[in-house]
């Protein structure tokens, strides 16, 4: 297979064309010569055409690069050391081995990298999740001071409505809306868990495990329905109308109990009776 090798120089204007070894006539080298010759302003060209195939494009990529940069390895500990972010590795070193195997000589040691050791107490609280983490098995509920107080008294709550309806919770005079609300923050659901009045400071420091029972990133928020919508009870109530000959056509599944009503209306007991008072409802034997 006929090969050329030809080295082009040129500077400038001016340039000269010297042959190395010539094989035979290539096409490429004269298509190559005319090229250069037509472009005097360039300053430097090298070609090199010959019969061995040229090398991979990764390794040839390798070779230039390795002419231009050279790789100086830094010392991966003294960099670390000097890192700002040195104590934050420290930490979190500290926390994965507490985590593993939790010792109270482990949380003394993360309290001195965070600078935290005084003012703690003789009962060191940790908080771990369980074995068997559950994340759905609670719903959380914030509620109003009046909600609470009748949780706190033992009554009951209820969450009334159809499947095509909104939620409402009612207690046995009010009626709240239910809206679903989601936050940035983790609330933790944590039972053992002891306040700062709680935690005992007498003594030498000792450690104790708070287990988390779940996480939540969502909440239900209670709003007060000022004036309840009368209408579903209204056409409950219109499907079975008091004929005028009720006394002999009288039939119990023609009327609805209060426990009927209130499966269906969205509203407390106290207001399903205050608005049963003001509509022409008669009420027969505990049947409306």
């Amino acid at each position: 297979m006929p090969a050329a090798l030809e080295q082009v120089e040129t500077t400038g204007d001016q340039y000269s064309h010297r042959h190395s070894a010539t094989m035979g006539r290539s096409s490429n080298a004269a298509t190559v010569d005319r090229g250069l010759q037509t472009r005097p302003h360039i300053s430097s060209v090298r070609l090199n055409v010959c019969a061995k195939p040229p090398l991979p494009a990764p390794a040839l990529y390798s070779c230039v690069m390795d002419n231009f940069v050279k790789k100086t390895p830094k010392p991966r500990d003294d960099l670390n050391e000097r890192s700002p972010f040195a104590a934050e590795r420290n930490a979190r070193r500290i926390v994965n081995q507490v985590s593993k195997a939790p010792t109270l000589e482990d949380v003394t040691a993360l309290l001195k990298v965070v600078r935290e050791e005084e003012g703690v107490k003789a009962e060191v609280q940790q908080l771990q999740f369980t074995e068997k983490f559950p994340l759905h098995d609670y719903k959380l509920v914030q509620l109003p001071k009046e909600v609470l107080n009748v949780v706190k008294s033992g009554d009951k709550l209820v969450f009334r409505g159809d499947r095509q309806d909104e939620v409402v919770l009612c207690t046995d005079s009010s009626s709240y809306f239910v809206k679903e609300v989601e936050t940035s923050n983790s609330l933790l659901i944590v039972p053992t868990l002891k306040t700062e009045k709680d935690v005992g400071d007498v003594g030498a420091k000792f450690l104790t495990i708070a287990p988390i029972n779940t996480l939540s990133q969502h909440y239900l928020e209670l709003q007060k329905i000022p004036c309840v919508s009368i209408h579903k009870l209204r056409d409950l109530l219109q499907l079975n109308r008091l004929p005028w000959d009720w006394l002999s056509n009288d039939s119990p599944n023609d009327t609805y109990s209060m426990e009927m009503l209130l499966d269906h209306v969205q509203m407390s007991g106290g207001e399903l009776l205050r608005e049963l008072d003001e509509m022409p409802v008669v009420e027969h034997d505990g049947m409306f």
